[in-house]
């Protein structure tokens, strides 16, 4: 007779992160099940996301009634704003992490942004979470009952932290990427607050890379409608002025009438772009292979493209990374983007700046 599960953490030294194994509960046949139903899983992290959004709209909830915006916001950096964290965060991964632990038991790995300090995969649970399995029927997988060991989850709870704490809401996301063998295969990007605020229920874009894509809830909004009136291209990145950063949007824009936008985080960048509302998003840095593992399945799922600046495939979600790969970075275009991804990536290799900035990080 098995155990009754625990949750071991363990360092996961690149990224700094929580590293979560669940042991194996028994199935209801009495036998622990070593296969997993990819569409399945990806329709319970359907479900997950949304038991994430409610704790985030139940956090801004209580923001409003105090009028406190800083309540239970702390900063990893004082002096970097992109390093808020809030009660927000820590609830959402924990309300998922619970919810696919009970689900799906001891084999599924998942990797979580948030450094705990405590076992939340298990406390506060009132009652047994039961995830519905069949939220994505429109999706065709054909790797479906894989080897469960060959699966990694990786969950940003709270994308767009820093929008949170300025209320920036539309901004902000809660991501959930599904990889076999470390590769993204599928993904969910769930939106708390579609119009900005809490009037409307979340919308949850979910893809698979072979499988194509669909909405769940609300239909999706453009996140910011501020640039409608803009020429195309729109390139959105963020507000860095890094030199690096300021020489990749001139090269994305250079012979163009279009304009550079802010977005906020790489979740929002990565799917206006995908969904078209915006050409292209560049970011040089990203904080861990959560940000990416959901967003590369999805614009991928819908026709575009990602890459590293100079046309690689991305890795930063592989067992073997090197730490360096974050800050390389990222390049997205849509799949009718008025920018070519391949002319993109090409002008960025032959900028000096760029490589004098991809040298350094390599050796950081």
């Amino acid at each position: 007779m098995l155990k009754p599960f625990a949750t071991r953490y363990l360092l996961f030294p690149a990224f700094a992160t929580i590293f979560i194994m669940v042991h194996i509960q028994p199935s209801a046949d009495g036998f622990s099940s070593s296969k997993i139903c990819i569409n399945q899983l990806l329709s319970t992290c359907i479900d997950a996301s949304l038991r994430g959004a409610a704790e985030i709209r139940r956090v801004e909830r209580k923001r409003l009634a105090t009028g406190n915006l800083e309540q239970g916001v702390t900063y990893k950096d004082v002096t970097d704003p992109k390093s808020a964290l809030t009660e927000a965060d820590g609830a959402a991964q924990a309300a998922i992490v619970q919810a696919l632990t009970q689900q799906w038991g001891n084999g599924l790995e998942i990797i979580g942004e948030e450094d705990e300090e405590e076992d939340t995969t298990t406390k506060d649970v009132k009652d047994t979470v039961e995830l519905r399995r069949n939220l994505c029927s429109d999706v065709i997988t054909d790797n479906d009952n894989v080897p469960l060991s060959n699966v990694t989850v990786f969950i940003d709870p709270l994308d767009g932290t820093r929008e949170f704490t300025e209320s920036r809401l539309s901004n902000c996301q809660t991501l959930i990427g599904i990889t076999l063998n470390r590769q993204p295969v599928a993904g969910v990007q769930c939106i708390p607050f579609p119009d900005g605020t809490l009037n409307l229920e979340p919308t949850v874009v979910y893809g698979h890379i072979h499988g194509g894509h669909g909405v769940y809830g609300t239909p999706l909004m453009k996140s910011n409608t501020a640039y409608d009136n803009l020429s195309r291209p729109l390139l959105a990145s963020g507000d860095s002025q890094a030199p690096v950063m300021v020489t990749g949007r001139k090269i994305a824009l250079e012979g163009t009438n279009g304009s550079n936008v802010l977005y906020g985080g790489a979740g929002n960048k990565i799917l206006a772009t995908a969904a078209g509302h915006v050409d292209a998003t560049i970011q040089q840095r990203v904080g861990g292979p959560w940000d990416l593992a959901a967003p590369e399945a999805i614009i991928r799922a819908m026709g575009g493209r990602i890459t590293t600046w100079t046309g690689e495939d991305l890795i930063v979600t592989h067992k073997d990374a090197p730490s360096y790969v974050c800050k390389q970075g990222y390049v997205a275009t849509g799949r009718d983007s008025m920018i070519n991804h391949d002319k993109l990536v090409a002008s960025l290799r032959e900028s000096q700046i760029v490589q004098d900035y991809l040298d350094r990080v390599k050796l950081s």
